[in-house]
C-alpha cells in the first residue's frame, strides 16, 4: 500500500514539474538557512563538552565587596586554596591550578640551535600543575600526558607553537630559554599536545610550563590564579560552595573588623563561555542573547518555508479536486486520501532536507568565512541528542505542513467537484488568509531587521577614526630582548631611512611610527633610543600627508647578528665625560630656569 502511494505521489509531482521545482527550491533554501544557524548554535553550546566528566568540573570565582558594594568579580582566586583541599573540600576528587602570565610576566621563548636562533613573544604562556593535561582530557602528539609537567623547568608546547620553533620535528628533549620580567631560565621540552579545540575556554593556551618551576618565586604567592575542581559523583555544587564559604572566612578574611568581604563561588565550566561575564577571563566569551535571537530567527525562517509550502499546496486544490472526486467514486476513503497526500508531502520534504544537507555541507566553510566566523560544528558531527531534536522538529513540521492541505483537498464532495462547483468553507478561507498574512509579516520583519543591522554596520565603518588605517603598518618585535636589541633597532631604523627618503621615525616605549609627512615634529632623536624599551613598529607611508595611497605591505624581521654587532662595538671609542652632574647641580639649574620663566611672565 505504501509503495502504491509513493508511485501515485511521484506521478502527481512529475505532472507539475514547475510547481514541484518551485516548491522544492523554496523549502530547501529555507531549511538550509535554518541548518546553517543550527550549526552555529550547536557549536556555541558545545564548549567544554569534549572534556571527560565536564559536568563535574568547576572553576572557583571570587567577588570583592567593600562596605556592601560590589567592587569586582573575577575568574581568579587565591593560590591558598590548594593548601586547604583536605581540610575544607572533602567533596573534591581532584584539583589543579593554572597561572596566566599575561598581566605580570611579559616573556619570550628562545631557541638557539646549531645554525639558527628563534625567539617569539609568548603572551599565551601559562604555568600549570602536573595533572593539568589529563584533568582537561587533552591529547598528546609527543610525550607522556601524566609525567610531562611533573618536574620543575619542564614545558609542553601546543602543536602550533612547536611548529614555530621546530617545524615538523619531535622537540622532546630540546631546550628553550624562557625569559621574562620575573623569570629567566632554561626549560626542557617534555611534550607536545595537540592544539586545544576551539570550543574550549582554554583554546588560546599555546605553552604550558610546570608550576613547580616558580614555587619559590614570591610573585607566585602574591598572584591570584585559576582554580579548577573535579567533584566526587555524590556531591553537588552547593556542597562545594559551603566549603568555599568556610575557607574564605578562615583563610582569606583578615582578623578583626574589616569593610572588605570576599565571596568565592563554584562555576560549572560548561557555563564559562556563554554565561560568564567576569574580569580576567582567559578569552572572550559568547553572547547568549545573540544565540537566543538566532534561534528565534531560524524558527521563523522554517515557519515561512513551511507556510509557503502549505499555500502552494492548497493553491492546487481546484486542480486536484476532480482527481480526488474520481478516487472517491472509485471507493477511496478520506483516510486513504489523507494518507496519499501526506506521502506526497513526506517525499517533497525529505527531498528538500537531503538537498539542504548537501548545500550546507558544500557551502559551510565559505558561508561562515563570509560572515567572519571561523568556528562552527559540522552538522554531520553533532551528537545524537542534538540531531534527534532537529529531526523531531522537522518531522513534526512535515506532518503538520502536509496534514492541512491533505485534509482540505480530500474534504470536497465528489458530486459537486465533478460538476465543476467547489465549496469554499469560510474557516478554510480565513485560515489561508491568516497564513498568507503571517508569512508576509515574518518576511517583512526579517527584511527590516537585516536592513537595520546593515545600515548600522555601514554607519560604524564609515566613522572618521582620525587616523589613516589603510596606510598604517605594524611590525611586531619581541617584548623581552637581550642587550644587543637596541643596536639592532637603530640599524633597522637607519635601513628604513635609506629605503624611504625624507622619512622621520619616532620611537617610544610601545611603538615606532614611520611617516613621510614633513609635518611630523615629534620625532625622538637617535641619542634617546637607548633609554626606551622595545615594542611594535607602527608606520604611515605617504608622499603627501594629505593624499591617500594604496596600502604598502612589507615584512620586517630583526635578526640577532651578534658577529656584526661585536665588530661595530670593537670600533667604538669611549668618550670621556665632560663633567659629572650631581643632584645639587640639577636643583640649581631648575631654580635658575624657574626664575627666568617668572621674569619673562612678569615682563609681559
Amino acid at each position: 500500500m505504501f509503495w502504491n502511494d509513493v508511485k501515485i505521489a511521484y506521478r502527481s509531482l512529475s505532472r507539475s514539474k514547475l510547481f514541484t521545482l518551485i516548491n522544492i527550491a523554496g523549502l530547501s533554501i529555507g531549511i538550509s538557512s535554518c541548518l546553517f544557524i543550527f550549526q552555529f548554535i550547536s557549536y556555541e553550546f558545545s564548549f567544554e563538552k569534549d572534556i571527560k566528566n565536564y559536568d563535574r568540573l568547576y572553576r572557583i570565582t571570587s567577588s570583592e565587596f567593600n562596605e556592601g558594594n560590589l567592587v569586582s568579580q573575577t575568574a581568579l582566586s587565591s593560590p591558598k586554596i590548594a593548601e586547604g583541599i583536605d581540610k575544607y573540600f572533602p567533596m573534591v576528587e581532584k584539583s589543579i591550578q593554572l597561572l596566566s602570565t599575561s598581566n605580570w610576566f611579559d616573556c619570550t621563548l628562545q631557541y638557539e640551535g646549531n645554525d639558527e636562533f628563534i625567539i617569539y613573544n609568548e603572551p599565551n604562556l601559562f604555568f600549570a600543575d602536573s595533572d593539568f593535561l589529563s584533568f582537561f582530557s587533552f591529547s598528546m602528539k609527543y610525550g607522556d600526558i601524566n609525567s610531562a609537567l611533573k618536574e620543575p623547568y619542564t614545558i609542553v608546547l601546543s602543536a602550533s607553537a612547536s611548529e614555530r620553533y621546530f617545524k615538523d620535528s619531535n622537540p622532546v628533549g630540546k631546550l628553550l630559554r624562557l625569559k621574562g620580567s620575573v623569570e629567566d631560565h632554561i626549560y626542557v621540552v617534555t611534550g607536545v599536545m595537540n592544539d586545544i579545540p576551539q570550543n574550549s575556554h582554554l583554546s588560546q593556551i599555546d605553552v604550558i610550563a610546570s608550576l613547580t618551576s616558580i614555587e619559590n618565586n614570591p610573585t607566585l604567592h602574591s598572584s591570584e590564579l585559576y582554580n579548577y575542581f573535579l567533584l566526587h559523583k555524590s556531591f553537588l555544587s552547593e556542597d562545594l560552595n559551603f566549603g568555599l564559604h568556610h575557607f574564605v572566612n578562615n583563610e582569606i578574611l583578615e582578623s578583626g573588623p574589616s569593610v572588605k568581604k570576599f565571596v568565592y563561588k563554584a562555576q560549572p565550566i560548561e557555563e564559562i563561555y556563554l554565561f560568564s561575564n567576569l574580569e580576567d577571563e582567559i578569552q572572550a566569551g559568547g553572547n547568549p542573547d545573540a544565540i537566543y535571537l538566532l534561534s528565534i530567527i531560524s524558527i521563523f525562517i522554517l515557519l515561512i518555508a513551511w507556510i509557503n509550502y502549505i499555500n502552494l499546496a492548497t493553491s492546487r486544490s481546484i486542480e486536484r479536486a476532480k482527481e480526488v472526486a474520481v478516487r472517491k467514486v472509485s471507493g477511496a476513503t478520506n483516510l486513504q486520501l489523507i494518507r496519499q497526500f501526506l506521502t506526497e508531502s513526506f517525499i517533497v520534504n525529505v527531498s528538500c532536507i537531503i538537498l539542504a544537507l548537501i548545500i550546507v555541507k558544500i557551502c559551510s566553510v565559505s558561508f561562515y568565512q563570509f560572515f567572519g566566523l571561523s568556528d562552527y560544528q559540522d552538522i554531520f558531527t553533532m551528537d545524537g541528542y542534538t540531531i534527534s531534536i532537529i529531526a523531531g522538529i522537522f518531522f513534526i513540521g512535515i506532518f503538520l505542513s502536509g496534514l492541512y492541505p491533505a485534509k482540505m483537498i480530500s474534504g470536497d464532495k465528489p458530486v459537486i467537484a465533478l460538476k465543476g462547483k467547489f465549496t469554499n468553507n469560510i474557516n478554510d478561507i480565513n485560515l489561508r488568509k491568516g497564513l498568507v498574512v503571517f508569512q508576509f509579516i515574518c518576511c517583512a520583519s526579517l527584511m527590516i531587521a537585516v536592513f537595520i543591522i546593515y545600515f548600522q554596520f555601514k554607519h560604524i565603518k564609515g566613522q572618521d577614526l582620525k587616523i589613516d588605517i589603510e596606510n598604517t603598518l605594524i611590525v611586531k618585535s619581541p617584548a623581552n630582548v637581550d642587550s644587543t636589541f637596541l643596536y639592532q633597532l637603530d640599524r633597522f631604523k637607519r635601513h628604513l631611512l635609506i629605503i624611504q627618503q625624507r622619512e622621520s621615525i619616532s620611537i617610544n616605549s610601545s611603538d615606532t611610527s614611520i611617516s613621510k609627512s614633513s609635518q611630523l615634529e615629534v620625532a625622538i632623536p637617535p641619542s634617546k633610543i637607548a633609554a626606551l624599551s622595545s615594542g611594535e613598529f607602527v608606520g604611515m607611508v605617504s608622499d603627501n600627508p594629505d593624499q591617500k595611497i594604496d596600502l604598502k605591505v612589507f615584512h620586517g624581521e630583526i635578526l640577532n647578528d651578534h658577529k656584526g654587532i661585536r665588530e661595530e662595538e670593537e670600533g667604538y671609542v669611549e668618550i670621556p665625560a665632560v663633567r659629572k652632574i650631581n643632584a645639587d647641580m640639577i636643583q640649581e639649574n631648575y631654580l635658575r630656569i624657574k626664575r627666568e620663566v617668572k621674569g619673562i611672565i612678569e615682563g609681559l
